[in-house]
């Protein structure tokens, strides 16, 4: 017993390193599941504590509002024994929250976010060093960042392998800019961060996917416009505020022009024809309209957590590449709030939207100071869902990122909560 209590008293001011710890094992692969065990393992130790504080724990009203929908959906579940295994699966991220997201300090917090901008700028490098070849290496050394956009031969089959970084970065984009921000208290260190901004967004452009291009500009004017509110920048500095806005859009634009083999079907998106919308989306329109035929048969509570690939076949398209490519099923829709509603109904999509209005209304109700540390979490946990048309939302790398987003959330609005008592 002396020897648990000693681990527990260890972690208990170390929370933040071990929320950090979380992102610093993002490219390689299912490695974080292994640490979530340990996680867990620790959440249990300190279950006493856990129990006392949980309805003061925002943290459980942000989860219940992703996991309820999952087990209602259960009742008319597609493929009973998956969508089963993904809904328990997820239910330790509720322990693992409740245990991290307590007794965390503001300055822990900008801690956290500063290294995370550091951190960023190493995966950055890494994802150069692997594009431009310095090293003849293969794949780069955080191997699952930079996989070869133009794809390559598995066995027998041709895959494309399109790289994570650029989407990981456009989510995290506003809380790394709001620690680069923070630490800009002098012309030295706004140099520095000016230099990190710029490598960032380079990054997300030159790494090819679409998605992740359309993600970063919703994450960073969403940032840039609350900041500049927030903080009366275009009140006080407006040619600062032109001067930066005016950065960003030659680079990108300069960025998008030099890879236009992938970015291309941007810059014809303003027409809104449904070719150019097609051609944006890696011609999925097919298979949003198969996920959403099933969604309107399924309205309700939806078909279960990744039961999209099951009830695939019954909906499929009758030609395209959606009809070849996926002989089994397709994965999932390749759109998450479409995959929301489909897999959890509109029981899922409204717990979401409800989760939304949660945050934001905590947002409007906290101190300046603990309001201006949520916002940038807030827009990367909308970044991570709603434009997302890449990654699978209940796949368990994705919705893992997002459940660690929101623990971030409920850490800082639970600082304000217990400030007030």
């Amino acid at each position: 017993m002396l020897i648990i209590s000693k681990i527990k008293s260890f972690f208990e001011t170390k929370k933040h390193y071990l929320f950090l710890i979380y992102f610093l094992l993002l490219p390689f692969g299912g490695v974080y599941l292994v640490y979530c065990c340990f996680l867990l393992l620790l959440a249990f130790l300190s279950f006493n504590s856990i129990n006392k504080n949980i309805l003061n724990n925002y943290y459980f009203y942000l989860f219940s509002l992703i996991w309820i929908p999952m087990v209602l959906s259960l009742s008319d579940s597609i493929n009973i024994d998956r969508s089963f295994i993904k809904t328990l699966g997820v239910l330790p991220f509720l322990f693992i929250g409740l245990y991290i997201s307590s007794n965390i300090t503001i300055k822990k917090i900008y801690f956290l976010m500063l290294v995370l901008a550091i951190v960023s700028v190493v995966w950055v490098i890494d994802f150069y060093i692997y594009y431009y070849r310095v090293l003849e290496l293969e794949r780069a050394i955080l191997w699952r960042w930079s996989f070869t956009m133009r794809g390559r031969f598995i066995g027998d089959q041709y895959v494309y392998l399109i790289p994570i970084l650029g989407q990981v970065l456009s989510v995290l984009l506003p809380i790394i800019f709001e620690a680069l921000r923070k630490y800009s208290d002098s012309r030295f260190k706004l140099s520095v961060s000016t230099v990190i901004s710029l490598l960032i967004i380079s990054t997300i452009i030159v790494s090819g996917n679409r998605n992740a291009v359309i993600m970063m500009f919703i994450s960073f004017f969403a940032w840039f416009l609350y900041v500049g509110i927030a903080c009366e920048y275009f009140k006080n500095y407006p040619k600062s505020v032109i001067s930066a806005i005016a950065i960003v859009c030659i680079v990108s634009s300069t960025l998008i022009i030099n890879n236009s083999s992938r970015i291309s079907p941007l810059l014809n998106i303003e027409s809104f024809e449904l070719d150019a919308i097609d051609s944006l989306s890696s011609h999925r329109l097919p298979l949003w309209e198969t996920a959403y035929r099933m969604a309107k048969d399924n309205w309700i509570n939806g078909i279960g957590p990744r039961g999209f690939r099951y009830g695939y076949n019954d909906y499929k398209p009758e030609e395209g590449k959606y009809k070849f490519v996926y002989d089994d099923g397709g994965t999932h829709p390749h759109f998450a709030l479409l995959e929301i509603f489909l897999e959890t109904g509109v029981i899922g999509l409204f717990s979401l939207f409800f989760l939304f209005w949660i945050i934001l209304r905590a947002a409007l109700r906290v101190k300046h100071d603990i309001q201006i540390l949520l916002i940038p979490w807030f827009i990367a946990l909308i970044t991570a869902i709603v434009p997302n048309i890449g990654k699978a939302f209940y796949s368990s790398y994705w919705l893992t990122l997002i459940l660690f987003i929101l623990i971030g959330c409920a850490a800082i609005i639970n600082l304000d909560k217990e400030a007030r008592y």
